[in-house]
């Protein structure tokens, strides 16, 4: 796989990182809104699992784009 398509993998990795994130962000918001009862603990545990979920992959997505970076610089 080159250094391209590595650059690649790494931004399309930490785009739908953010994209988790940003729905977790909404679920919570939407719940919060809700007519006299808040955001539940379930509203809650989502958007703590999609925050981990979109973090892991925006910080996997950074690696991808370390490693692309060094291969291309090695040769």
């Amino acid at each position: 796989m080159s250094a391209r398509r590595v650059t690649e993998l790494g931004d399309i990795v930490g785009m739908v990182g953010a994209l988790i994130i940003a729905y977790g962000a909404g679920l919570t918001v939407r719940a919060n809104r809700e007519y006299n009862t808040g955001a539940s603990s379930i509203a809650h545990r989502r958007e703590k699992y999609a925050y981990l979920i979109g973090s892991l992959l925006i910080a996997l997505g950074f690696l991808l784009l370390f490693i692309s970076s060094i291969t291309r610089t090695g040769t």
